[in-house]
């Protein structure tokens, strides 16, 4: 998975983590100096939510509004990793902390200062070791955001060499609700305007050549979205998922 990633050092703290900010637009993965300073001199200090917490196996949500533990967007989100392991993906515990900002300038505010040059999106997924996190914020996309995002958690636990365009693929292909798997109208849109320029069509050639996360285009995701549903309209997906061997895929 972390091949040829960009590396930030950031002078006299941080930590590394992996990152994998999307949902939203145009997504990157990265390794990061995160850090762990409770400040940066910023004139107002943006933390974490931490107000209330619910355990909703094996996801952690902490937040500063009370979440209901029966709301649907919980509910999808623990079924997911069910789902993942239909496919194949190795049955893991590992807790996913989520936390959830009041609003997308709170959000955006604790990502610069967290992480600098962090862009305007909705959402990202952040691995230290082996703590799994998620951060977003309350909006309407929340569902859509958590369930992208929820996805590479329970990946990274489970399948820690699983290659990028597979990581991707999954996320994006399981982002939808559970009725519309295997549709994604902006993928297919993009991909068909592709075709219609002369453009290859997806292929394992295609995905397995991006260089790296930096260097992915909309054309990139749409692709993997696209091996990932003809892997899994195709039976194939479990074998590949449960050997954990992607050498030669």
């Amino acid at each position: 998975m972390f091949f040829a990633q960009p590396i930030l050092k950031i002078a006299g703290f941080g930590f590394l983590v992996s990152l994998l900010c999307g949902c939203a637009s145009f997504q990157k993965k990265c390794e990061i100096a995160f850090q762990n300073h409770e400040t940066n001199g910023a004139a107002t200090l943006i933390v974490r939510p931490s107000r209330y917490t619910l355990a909703a196996d094996p996801l952690i949500f902490h937040s500063n509004v009370e979440i209901q533990r029966e709301l649907p967007m919980v509910r999808e989100s623990q079924i997911l990793r069910f789902t993942l392991m239909d496919l194949g993906m190795p049955a893991s515990n590992e807790p996913i902390h989520i936390y959830l900002f009041d609003t997308e300038s709170q959000f955006l505010q604790y990502a610069n200062q967290r992480v600098p040059g962090f862009a305007d999106r909705r959402a990202f997924f952040a691995q230290h070791q082996s703590r799994l996190e998620v951060y977003t914020f309350l909006s309407d996309a929340l569902s859509t955001d958590l369930r992208h995002e929820v996805v590479h958690g329970y990946l990274h636990a489970a399948v820690p060499e699983i290659p990028l365009w597979l990581d991707e693929g999954l996320a994006e292909y399981f982002e939808v609700p559970q009725s519309e798997y295997g549709q994604h109208p902006d993928h297919e849109k993009l991909l068909s305007q592709a075709e219609q320029t002369g453009l290859p069509p997806p292929s394992m050639a295609l995905v397995e050549a991006i260089v790296g996360p930096a260097t992915m285009t909309s054309l990139d995701y749409a692709r993997c979205w696209w091996m990932v549903k003809t892997q899994i309209e195709s039976h194939t997906m479990h074998d590949l998922l449960s050997s954990g061997d992607f050498s030669g895929r």
